[in-house]
């Protein structure tokens, strides 16, 4: 791999590493809200799903993301 083909492959990886951060702060704002009150959901559902989850939408958020800027910047180079 060149120089040209890793920036995209680094760019995805950030993304996603962002993505995860984020899915991560809004699973913990969750389990604060729902330790404040306690709903349906949060009774029934496990906090490691929630955690799972979070993550998990987090990352591929992020990922989609960075491969949709990573597409478009491949294809509108210049070379």
């Amino acid at each position: 791999m060149n120089w040209k083909t890793d920036r995209y492959f680094i760019l995805v990886l950030v993304c996603s590493c962002a993505g995860l951060g984020l899915g991560a702060t809004s699973v913990m704002a969750e389990t604060v809200l729902c330790n404040q009150g306690a709903t349906t959901a949060c009774l029934t559902t496990p906090s490691s799903d929630r955690v799972a989850g979070g993550l998990s939408m987090g990352l591929m958020a992020g990922m989609g993301a960075g491969l949709t800027t990573g597409w478009q910047a491949f294809r509108n180079r210049k070379d």
